[in-house]
């Protein structure tokens, strides 16, 4: 099935579900999901549903929050409090994250009438450690993306098309995944890595990862492009890591990739 043909099952998909609500994060594929979904059922028809937490970077809220207004659809942020299956950081915590999430999709979609929920999942995410997959196989959750074969390639070709300035936006993931599992999550943990997060993104740092370990130590994973930036600021990002908590501050040469912390369990 080659792209076009892709999308036209997309759209025949959730055509059949007349009323949905989609999981929205702002990202690549809940963006193209969402618009893919106003274009084939109008925007009366469908509600974004974004769940808040602490886990939630700030940037990324706001940046979802502009690209609603483009979109022009109904919009629910719920916001809560990580339960504690989550803040206790076992390996399976993207489960018992997804299996909250989903709960409060569903009851949100249900107070505004919809009993259809869709996810935006993709044929990628099958190529990683994800145990929230099992959370959508158990709950009533519909997964086109990933039913139908939709690539990350395929969605960024598609957005691009469609005008969507996700088309290109670098991957984004909770803050939860900066720690390795058995740490307990906790408040300090995610401001000091988003505080460092934050500040290298505004030195020109187009993506990056600030993984913590032993409480203290900050791992930075980026481009291979982008360490030269990390190293051109050397000295004021040690000073402004140090302020942010953490004692020891390292570059990892391998840089960026997807699942990082996943490699200490396998």
């Amino acid at each position: 099935m080659n792209i076009q043909e892709k999308y036209e099952k997309l759209q025949e998909n959730l055509h059949s579900l007349n009323r949905v609500a989609i999981g929205f994060t702002g990202g690549v594929d809940s963006t193209f999901l969402l618009k893919t979904a106003v274009d084939t059922l109008g925007s009366e028809n469908v509600l974004a549903i974004t769940i808040d937490s602490i886990l939630l970077p700030r940037r990324e809220l706001e940046y979802l929050k502009s690209v609603i207004k483009k979109l022009k659809v109904k919009h629910i942020i719920v916001k809560v409090k990580p339960i504690e299956e989550i803040l206790e950081n076992p390996v399976d915590r993207c489960y018992h994250c997804k299996k909250y999430i989903i709960s409060l999709m569903l009851k949100t979609a249900l107070e505004y009438g919809i009993k259809t929920v869709v996810d935006a999942s993709i044929v990628d995410d099958l190529s990683d450690y994800r145990p929230g997959l099992k959370a959508l196989e158990e709950g009533d959750i519909r997964t086109p993306l990933l039913d139908i074969g939709f690539t990350k390639k395929d969605i960024r070709f598609l957005s691009k098309q469609l005008d969507l300035e996700t088309w290109d936006k670098p991957s984004e993931s909770c803050l939860a995944t900066r720690i390795p599992y058995g740490t307990r999550i906790t408040e300090e943990f995610l401001e000091m890595i988003e505080d460092a997060e934050g500040f290298l993104y505004s030195l020109g740092v187009r993506f990056c990862r600030v993984r913590l370990h032993c409480d203290d130590i900050a791992r930075i994973e980026t481009s291979i492009g982008d360490m030269a930036i990390i190293m051109e600021n050397r000295e004021s990002i040690i000073s402004s890591f140090k302020k942010f908590g953490f004692k020891y501050i390292t570059l990892d040469l391998e840089g960026y990739r997807s699942g990082s912390m996943n490699e200490l369990i396998t």
